[in-house]
């Protein structure tokens, strides 16, 4: 009780600190992933749009290249 009065942590609350810290960072990890994923198939979808779109007569050239850029970009992990 003396070293909680003076700000001092026990080893029990530091090693519940650390788990939570630990698992936090985990999560945040997979959440990462899971978001590059995404903006990768989103990437990867918008190209097969935008050739679909060319292709019809609906897109311009510089609208597939700016979906391929993107996805190049987003492969190379840059975004």
């Amino acid at each position: 009780e003396t070293r909680n009065a003076a700000g001092q942590a026990s080893k029990a609350d530091l090693d519940a600190a650390t788990a939570t810290l630990t698992g936090a960072s985990a999560a945040a990890q997979a959440a990462e992933e899971r978001y590059r994923k995404a903006q990768l198939d989103a990437a990867a979808l918008n190209l097969h749009r935008q050739k679909r779109l060319f292709a019809l007569g609906a897109a311009r050239r510089s609208d597939v290249t700016r979906a391929e850029e993107k996805l190049a970009a987003l492969q190379r992990g840059e975004q």
